[in-house]
């Protein structure tokens, strides 16, 4: 991957993009500069961005998430740059807040945290889950390299293009990253391809990365899905029968059953004091439950003795929530639908997330659709060999209906539990 400045963005009117950040599955990420409100941002360009599907329903599925919800603990998407060509689209450049480093490296590059640094981490990613899960949508994929973080102890979730909104019907397991990301995966999903997601998985994900950030080094670093199961059962104990009956992961029941019984160690052999409040283990103790059933939700934690003062009651009574959530939920397509979806129509959705942050755009786009104009169809398609698509429905009734207005970004104001800033933190990536 080229560490180079790739050629001007397609808005280099307001866009500068400076020195490259980072770069992932889907992508690069560039440092740059926007002229029009002075701010230091994140560019990501997502090279070929639909040419493969399943890439391009997580890029769906993350704009339209982030276009949504804001909160000051979930990352900010603030513009989508509007692509050269409308018929479909070679690359994405979304624009985020800038952050200075991810919670991997800062894990990494520190020396052990204090547990006011703890307390604050734990308190500002349980915020962000709960804020998810209160609108109905999970995760799927957290994991330090998904957690960004500023100097200042600012803690910001990213990467949402795992996430789904909340099913009772079991969906397929994301194994992106395979190995770093099964460390942080919930022992009810080891080892299957089809399981049952529920807020749950996310919550022992948070416990994953909380230990990790107690202990410094990955708590569960299993080689394998036997491996995994493993060393979970080696630090929380072997469930009991009744609870392996009622997993419908036939995989891991096998493993288990077969497991000599064990009780869980002494975990202040594992955790010395100098790393681990007593606090600090008991809530880790709730968020590592193995039972899906008693493992402490992320209102819970927030109610946790451990981080008194962290629930807010403001956003628990939150008036505007039910409705956001329907909104929510109305603009994620399920999991069904986006297998049933064609080039051309999840090249059209990207684009109309696109027109939400360009108004004027967005006006004669719906102005061309309500005269049933083929110029706003989107005709070509960059998948080889993909058959021709019918074309989409009709423009809705009420025009307005189309795309809402972006909410402000979230409130900036310092936290009362914020601790002082590290003393150092090795900033290499956005």
């Amino acid at each position: 991957m080229t560490t180079t400045p790739p050629l001007p963005p397609p808005e280099p009117h307001r866009f500068t993009v400076e020195t490259f950040l980072d770069a992932g599955s889907c992508g690069s990420v560039y440092r740059g500069h926007d002229h029009e409100t002075g701010e230091t941002v994140a560019i990501k360009r997502i090279t070929d961005a639909l040419s493969n599907a399943q890439d391009a329903v997580r890029v769906l599925r993350e704009i339209t998430i982030l276009r949504l919800v804001r909160h000051p603990n979930i990352v900010v998407l603030k513009h989508v740059m509007l692509p050269r060509v409308t018929t479909w689209l070679p690359d994405l450049w979304l624009v985020f807040e800038c952050m200075e480093s991810d919670l991997h490296t800062v894990i990494d590059a520190n020396p052990p945290l204090s547990d006011d640094h703890h307390r604050f981490f734990l308190c500002q990613l349980v915020r962000g889950i709960a804020h998810l899960h209160r609108l109905g949508i999970l995760h799927r994929d957290l994991k330090p390299k998904n957690i960004l973080v500023n100097t200042d102890c600012r803690l910001k979730i990213a990467d949402l293009g795992m996430a789904r909104a909340e099913d009772a019907a079991p969906s397929g397991v994301c194994w992106t990253d395979y190995v770093a990301t099964r460390w942080y995966r919930a022992p009810e999903l080891i080892g299957c391809f089809h399981g049952q997601y529920t807020a749950a998985v996310d919550m022992w994900s948070v416990g994953c990365i909380f230990g990790e950030i107690l202990l410094r080094r990955p708590l569960f670093p299993g080689r394998d899905s036997i491996s995994q199961l493993r060393r979970i059962v080696e630090l929380v104990g072997k469930p009991p029968p009744s609870v392996i009956a009622r997993m419908s992961n036939a995989v891991a029941r096998d493993v288990l059953t077969r497991l000599p019984d064990c009780a869980p160690p002494n975990w202040r052999a594992i955790f010395p004091r100098h790393l681990a409040s007593d606090g600090a283990l008991a809530v880790l103790k709730r968020m590592l439950a193995f039972d899906p059933a008693t493992r402490a939700t992320a209102l819970d934690v927030l109610q946790d003795p451990y981080l008194v003062g962290a629930l807010r009651p403001e956003e628990e009574d939150d008036p505007t929530l039910a409705a956001l959530k329907v909104k929510v939920q109305t603009a994620l397509p399920s999991e069904a639908v986006t297998r049933r979806m064609d080039a051309d129509t999840v090249t059209r959705l990207i684009y109309e997330e696109t027109l939400a942050y360009h108004p004027v755009a967005a006006e004669a786009y719906r102005q061309r659709r309500a005269r049933d104009d083929p110029a706003w169809q989107f005709a070509a398609t960059p998948y080889p060999n993909a058959p021709k698509s019918q074309p989409p429905p009709p423009a809705p009734s009420d025009p307005s209906s189309f795309r809402d207005s972006l909410p402000p970004d979230p409130s900036q104001s310092r936290d009362s539990l914020s601790p002082a800033p590290f003393s150092r933190c090795r900033v290499t990536s956005a």
